[in-house]
């Protein structure tokens, strides 16, 4: 069930996204491929970004992939009310109304968090900060370095609330020291997610793992 101001504005928001995606041809020739390849099948997609007719058709291009996509804006000021409405017309569930309060703002991010992502897609950091902290449950069990080697703890500091997102599965956290992955977008102070692995023949060149090194300590590598 989608947020929206009113359904009846979806006329004119069809004429605005019409008209952007005249200006975005690139984006045009990937989604008639992926409406054929459909390489996003089955997943969640929860995005927070600028409701605006060129958002329209990224959102509609990865509906088109086959993801079932979830949106909230990540600024209400800058939020297209007709654009919302011929979003829920295309079968996108869309959470934003211009000029909201703070509070039905956060409604809604968590409105998309509900749809349980697989993917997300956040302008400002809002869905993904509110995803690990107040809808989070995994042990963050220390630290880790960026290429070069120190010394890890295995104490718990915390949690993060994320148990229905990896159910079953043996996750924890760990924050990052240094900068040398930046290259991967990791930066310093970042949190990572880690699974463990059977054994080392499912690793494959360009891989992100956390390698141990007897005696000396782990090191985030890739």
């Amino acid at each position: 069930m989608s947020t929206i101001k009113d359904s009846k504005l979806a006329k004119i928001g069809h004429e605005e996204v019409s008209w952007a995606s005249r200006q975005m041809q690139v984006l045009e020739e990937i989604k008639n491929e992926f409406s054929s390849t459909k390489p996003l099948n089955g997943l969640s997609i929860g995005a927070c970004m600028h409701v605006t007719k060129e958002t329209a058709n990224l959102m509609l291009t990865l509906k088109e992939a086959g993801a079932n996509v979830a949106l909230c804006a990540s600024n209400p000021l800058s939020t297209k009310d007709s654009v919302a409405a011929y979003l829920v017309e295309n079968d996108v569930e869309v959470h934003a109304v211009h000029g909201v309060s703070n509070e039905e703002f956060f409604k809604h991010l968590n409105s998309v968090l509900d749809t349980k992502p697989d993917i997300t897609m956040d302008d400002g950091a809002d869905l993904v900060t509110l995803l690990l902290t107040d809808r989070s449950d995994i042990p963050i069990m220390g630290s880790i370095a960026a290429g070069g080697l120190i010394e890890t703890f295995s104490d718990i500091s915390e949690n993060l609330d994320l148990s229905e997102i990896f159910k079953n599965k043996d996750v924890f956290a760990l924050t990052v020291n240094g900068d040398s992955m930046i290259d991967a977008c990791i930066a310093h102070g970042d949190m990572v997610l880690m699974e463990p692995i059977k054994d080392s023949y499912s690793l494959r060149n360009g891989m992100i793992v956390s390698a141990m090194v007897p005696g000396l300590g782990t090191t985030l590598k890739y």
